[in-house]
């Protein structure tokens, strides 16, 4: 019985012992991985600006805690996540709800001039169809970011930051 006992609270202590020591290698990683990203951000600012070192080692100090402050907000603002991806579903819907309609316009003007100019008409409509609208798809967002607005329709009405 009193083995046994022993054993026990053997473990239990063993168990204690385990958990302080992860905790321990948890914290020495963080602090490892923060010296890592200040090494580099010190690196990248050295070779970016000619500027004095306190100046670097401050701002990069700063970057490091903007870095965490970031992280900790993040957990915070994931109740906005759902709000951000239906604004970005919403403007690709319909941006590509206007690539369907402006491909069914451009087959049947397609149509329309090869009947009445050449005497030909289109025979698969549905090939055409989605030949005209891949090519509608790769060409209608630089036309849309070059226009007055600098956004696609769907990004317009969906709200949606470009």
């Amino acid at each position: 019985m009193e083995d046994k006992d022993e054993i026990q609270e053997g473990l239990i202590i063993d168990e204690e012992a385990k958990k302080e020591f992860l905790e321990e290698l948890r914290t020495k990683n963080l602090e490892e991985t923060q010296e890592i990203e200040r090494a580099k951000i010190l690196a990248a600012l050295k070779e970016s600006e000619n500027t004095s070192e306190n100046t670097i080692e401050e701002s990069a100090l700063d970057s490091v805690e903007d870095k965490n402050i970031s992280v900790v907000e993040d957990k915070k603002d994931e109740k906005k996540r759902p709000e951000f991806w239906i604004k970005n579903f919403k403007a690709s819907f319909i941006d590509t709800a206007v690539t369907a309609l402006l491909s069914t316009a451009a087959l049947f003007l397609f149509d329309l001039i090869l009947r009445l100019i050449f005497g030909y008409y289109v025979a698969d409509l549905k090939g055409v169809y989605i030949i005209i609208f891949l090519i509608i798809l790769v060409i209608y967002p630089p036309i849309m970011y070059r226009s007055k607005h600098s956004k696609t329709i769907g990004e317009k009405f969906g709200k949606r930051e470009a």
